[in-house]
């Protein structure tokens, strides 16, 4: 099952923990930035950051200059972009470095730019001019095949659609629509909803006020109908797929501007049968974005928001595992126009930093995680892991006897395990940075960063 697992790192840690953050500023001169996300441009093994602005149709990225967080200036992919709405980082081209992904609304246009590996893009390649007023991108791998396909949400045609990357190299097939029946399409999502091991699809509909799912029928990309999961949000503006209650499957989140709402959805069975909606708050004004991560490093999905109207960031606690959340947590009320919320780690220092977008404010800032957890030094392994970068395997080194090998990229998903092995073989992943976690038999844990090449 493709679950979307937690970055683990077993420290002692308070119940109903109280982090601490900064702000720092990344660029100033993104106007109306709306979209951003991290990830290792320049094969350096540290984040850096993309952003999409759409009042000046830019597509940038910016250096993370000492992998600790300083980043240097506005570095930019295309000036084309008209209106530009949504960004991603991914390998369009199985190349073994991070692309870059767009989509802008004035041009209904979905968009993508090669990376020579070191962070220098070629000119835009085209995927679709055919998205009216497109609002969303995304990436999976729908059709089973290994590669980076994308996906869209457009308004103005109700669109969700999906466009095949027919030999994996970043050339794409015609627009394969899945529905015109999301009024108002504003977002777009991929995970396995069903626990069937390919990945189905997530939609939200500002229009019509419904969050909804299409099963990925057959594996390779034929979609069944849509699934409706709720329709009680008013316009909502965004969803994410994560599991929250620790049951191995996916449940979905919201955030719904018109009633100021972040919400989830269990999914009961595992194969995608919803019950109620969850409020988590009705204190987020103008809801906008949301996510998920294991904030806290207790082991359990944490829940962040951005709202526009009250230009605040927040968290909220998983206090059980099991989906029960404390309190709203605010971050900073400084993120004017607040749009878009990532977590990603930063500086480089274990635990997960923030990534936001202000709209109104023409800024991209990082929130760094300042919080010291309670680390007991002396209970943690003492191992080294050889080689770093490296292509293929990685060996560990230890005088405690290993029981498991796991690894998580940078947004705390399990991306490979095993067990009772002193080696773990990473040449399927795609390059960047990950963090190789280790149990011994004895029960102590150790966590260090690797680095693919």
């Amino acid at each position: 099952m493709k679950l979307f697992q937690l970055f683990l790192i077993t420290f002692c840690i308070n119940s109903y923990a109280q982090l601490d953050f900064q702000d720092h500023n990344i660029s100033a001169i993104t106007d109306g930035a709306i979209s951003a996300y991290a990830a290792d441009l320049d094969g350096d093994g540290d984040m850096d950051v993309i952003s999409a602005s759409y009042r000046d149709d830019t597509v940038a990225w910016y250096e993370n200059t000492d992998g600790l967080g300083s980043f240097g200036p506005q570095l930019i992919i295309s000036a084309n972009a008209d209106g530009a709405r949504s960004v991603y980082a991914a390998d369009i081209d199985g190349d073994g470095d991070m692309d870059v992904l767009s989509a802008s609304s004035f041009d209904n246009k979905v968009a993508w730019y090669e990376n020579n590996g070191a962070g220098s893009f070629g000119s835009e390649q085209i995927i679709t001019l055919n998205a009216a007023n497109v609002k969303a991108v995304f990436f999976s791998d729908i059709d089973n095949d290994g590669d980076i396909d994308v996906l869209s949400a457009s308004l103005d045609d109700n669109k969700i659609a999906w466009y095949e990357n027919t030999d994996g190299q970043g050339s794409f097939g015609p627009q394969l629509i899945i529905t015109t029946d999301a009024l108002a399409a504003i977002t777009v999502y991929a995970a396995d909803i069903d626990g069937d091991d390919d990945m189905d699809v997530l939609s939200a509909s500002r229009s019509d006020n419904k969050i909804a799912w299409y099963e990925n029928t057959d594996g390779l990309g034929t979609f069944g109908p849509q699934l409706i999961i709720n329709t009680t949000t008013t316009e909502v503006r965004s969803v994410y797929a994560i599991d929250l209650d620790g049951d191995n499957d996916v449940d979905v989140l919201s955030a719904s501007l018109g009633d100021d709402k972040i919400a989830w959805y269990e999914n009961t069975d595992g194969q995608g049968s919803f019950g109620p909606q969850q409020v988590i708050t009705t204190n987020a004004d103008g809801a906008y974005g949301v996510s998920a991560t294991d904030l806290d490093m207790d082991g359990d999905m944490d829940v962040l928001s951005a709202s526009e109207y009250d230009d605040k960031i927040a968290w909220y606690e998983n206090t059980d595992g099991q989906g029960s959340f404390d309190a709203q947590q605010i971050i900073t009320t400084n993120t004017d126009g607040a749009q878009t919320i990532y977590a990603a780690d930063i500086d480089g220092d274990g635990d997960m930093d923030l990534l936001s977008t202000s709209w109104l404010g023409n800024k991209v800032d990082w929130h760094e995680n300042l919080s010291s957890l309670s680390i007991n030094d002396t209970a943690l392994l003492d191992f080294s892991v050889y080689p770093i970068p490296t292509t293929g395997d990685l060996t560990i080194k230890s005088k405690t006897r290993i029981a498991v090998i796991e690894l998580y990229n940078t947004v705390g998903q399990l991306v490979l395990a095993n067990s009772l092995q002193n080696k773990i073989d990473i040449s399927s992943l795609s390059p960047g940075l990950y963090f190789i976690r280790i149990k011994a038999e004895n029960g102590i844990f150790g966590t260090k960063k690797v680095v693919k090449k």
